[in-house]
């Protein structure tokens, strides 16, 4: 058994070429993939992160911006309602009437400080056109924040048949 090479001491074992790494083994070979998982999930993770932080942020302003539209749609109705109670102020100065009771009044719109409105006169040769139109200027423009007020005119012109 002296004479066995398998029992032979290490050094005394003739190697050929320069001595090659052993192989990893089984173990650090599942070591190393788990170790390369975990690295691309943790990119996979920090890419997740910074696109959650961008949807937060995004939705945050989107809220905002939902938030002060409906201001402006609760000012924007408020102005429109206060525009509609001056106009009834404004009178018909033949028929005594207010001009939205006669349904004078076909459109309002509110656009910031200015209020446009849509008036049907009963005649295109209405002789008071000038009286309510300075009277409808004058009852708008007594409406807080509002600093131009424009007129359309219209006629309701009916067939002779």
């Amino acid at each position: 058994m002296a004479n066995d090479p398998l029992m032979a001491p290490a050094a005394s074992v003739p190697t050929i070429g320069p001595s090659a790494p052993a192989p990893p083994s089984r173990h650090a070979r599942k070591l190393a993939a788990l170790d390369a998982q975990l690295r691309q999930q943790g990119a996979v993770i920090q890419d997740l992160k910074a696109r959650l932080r961008w949807a937060t942020e995004r939705a945050e302003a989107d809220e905002r911006l939902v938030a002060e539209q409906a201001g402006l749609l609760v000012k924007m109705s408020r102005d429109l309602r206060a525009a509609v109670e001056q106009l009834r102020t404004v009178l018909d100065p033949e028929l005594h009437k207010d001009i939205v009771t006669l349904n004078m009044v076909k459109n309002v719109a509110v656009e910031g400080s200015r209020v446009r409105i849509h008036v049907e006169l009963t005649t295109p040769a209405c002789p008071l056109k000038e009286q309510i139109k300075a009277d409808v200027e004058r009852v708008v423009k007594r409406i807080p924040g509002v600093a131009a007020v424009g007129l359309e005119w219209s006629a309701q012109v009916r067939s002779s048949r």
